[in-house]
């Protein structure tokens, strides 16, 4: 069987999602990211943080589908 994979990158946090070539979601996976506050009323996020999100994302929810081997996107 042949899967797509999605990745939604939030403000919080990356969302993966593994689907059906038919678009039924097969599995998903969500991790957070965290935001530095270094002053009053700023706000900051390290793009470091969300690549370790988004291959941690993807990594969880291709094991939950057990995908490993068939997702072409």
């Amino acid at each position: 069987m042949s899967y797509v994979l999605g990745i939604d990158a939030g403000t919080t946090g990356i969302r993966a999602g593994i689907y059906s070539l038919e678009g039924k979601l097969v599995a998903q996976s969500y991790t957070d990211f965290p935001s530095y506050y270094p002053h009053p009323g700023w706000v900051e996020q390290n793009a470091d943080d969300w690549w370790k999100s988004v291959v941690k994302a993807c990594n969880s929810a291709v094991k939950l589908a057990n995908a490993q081997d068939d997702i072409f996107a």
